[in-house]
């Protein structure tokens, strides 16, 4: 009984030094990457984020980039604009990304993400793997104003969306995943294309549903549903690098409705696809930066 108790006993010594022996090889770890991260000039950390958003077409630019405790970087008035073009795209005023040690310590690597766009906050998370990442993001109180993309094409609104994307990118690979965008009522007065006030009236309902795959983004749906009129935009977007590039086969529904109806010459600019006394129908070809309508 004697020799068991002894046995027992050092088999509890032994479990307890390896579980010490394994606390010291974590810390030692971490104690290791911290230093790292902090020695590693943060030059180098910038010009490698630049190089991977330059060879997805993208351009990166910062007014200040430093690094916050433990794992983390944070970043002033970030902009992402079009390689080919100049022109921006999204604009983030604050933009975060750090290390997030509670999943890490679950075994689940992941970079935690936070930006700041006028009143809208998008956070998210990025989870590296050995064939490629997948990106988590969710947007907030988004404003269609703060979004340069937008205005770049001539789209004017003082409303706002919620949505979701994810998305999964493997090395030398097209990335896979689905964006669904929502917004809320939208003011007539607000809305306008091209510098003119489009009479779709006040918008109750609008919203993005894409599905992202073999190099495409299928548009399931792009709607709006507003009191003088609805419009939806379906289709399939052939992704290209810079994404200006990308061909266009898509497809757009105009339906007049309440006091439009009747008032065909507020729709002028598309009456040559008129297909039925309240219906138009466009085919929409050409590339993102230059659509063409065609029948």
């Amino acid at each position: 009984m004697q020799n068991t108790g002894t046995g027992l006993t050092s088999n509890r010594r032994t479990i307890l030094g390896m579980v010490l022996a394994a606390a010291l090889i974590v810390f030692g770890l971490l104690l290791f990457s911290l230093t790292a991260f902090h020695i590693v000039p943060l030059g180098i950390i910038e010009d490698r984020l630049k190089a991977g958003l330059g060879e997805k077409g993208l351009h990166l630019s910062e007014e200040s980039l430093t690094r916050s405790f433990p794992f983390g970087l944070k970043a002033q008035n970030v902009a992402l604009s079009a390689s080919a073009t100049g022109k921006q795209v999204i604009r983030f005023d604050e933009a975060q990304a750090w290390l997030a040690l509670a999943d890490l310590l679950r075994g689940d690597f992941k970079i935690a993400l936070r930006a700041r766009v006028g009143n809208g906050l998008i956070t998210g998370d990025l989870s590296p793997g050995f064939n490629g990442a997948l990106l988590n993001l969710e947007a907030v109180g988004m404003e269609f104003k703060d979004i340069p993309a937008l205005t770049n094409a001539g789209i004017n609104s003082n409303g706002s969306f919620n949505g979701t994307v994810t998305l999964y990118m493997a090395g030398g690979a097209c990335p896979s995943g689905t964006i669904r965008l929502r917004g809320g009522h939208i003011s007539e007065e607000s809305v306008r294309f091209a510098g003119l006030k489009l009479p779709v009236g006040d918008i109750d309902d609008a919203g993005l549903n894409a599905e992202i795959r073999d190099c495409k983004a299928l548009i399931e749906g792009l709607w709006l549903d507003g009191r003088g009129l609805s419009a939806k935009l379906t289709g399939e977007v052939f992704i290209k690098t810079p994404f200006e590039t990308s061909q266009l086969n898509m497809t757009l529904e105009v339906t007049p409705k309440g006091d439009l109806t009747g008032k065909a010459w507020m729709l002028a600019f598309i009456n040559a696809f008129r297909k039925a006394s309240n219906y138009y129908s466009v085919h929409i070809g050409g590339t993102v930066a230059n659509p063409v309508a065609g029948r």
